[in-house]
């Protein structure tokens, strides 16, 4: 039977898993907005998002709350570097034959809506002229 170790618990033990919850949540948010910039570079949203994120590891804010003198720069730009390998993992992921079977079932079901909706403009002329 395993016993429980129980980890001692500082007063600041809930500041700290804040703090720490904080920093990994900017960082994935960071994570995101460059992986969106790589998709679409004109994105607007994401880059502000990546622009206030940098901010905020830049300032004495998140030297509060990190208790370590971490280089923004070298974080940021490993940040990066992880965003653009998982981009890239992505991006390599599915094969170019998958994509293209995709993108005809797609076709397929656009050129069936847009014949039915045709055949019932069709049909709803139809019963116009026998009315009249």
């Amino acid at each position: 039977m395993r016993k429980l170790i129980k980890r001692e618990r500082s007063e600041n033990f809930d500041y700290e898993r804040l703090a720490e919850i904080i920093i990994l949540n900017s960082a994935k948010d960071y994570c995101s907005a460059v992986k969106t910039l790589l998709r679409n570079p004109h994105s607007h949203t994401a880059l502000q998002n990546k622009i206030e994120i940098e901010e905020f590891f830049r300032s004495k804010w998140f030297e509060v709350l990190s208790g370590v003198k971490l280089d923004p720069d070298d974080l940021i730009e490993r940040l990066i570097q992880k965003a653009k390998s998982e981009a890239d993992y992505k991006r390599k992921k599915r094969p170019r034959s998958e994509i293209r079977a995709e993108n005809a079932a797609f076709f397929a079901k656009r050129k069936a809506r847009i014949t039915r909706e045709k055949e019932k403009a069709r049909l709803k002329a139809k019963r116009k002229e026998k009315k009249a």
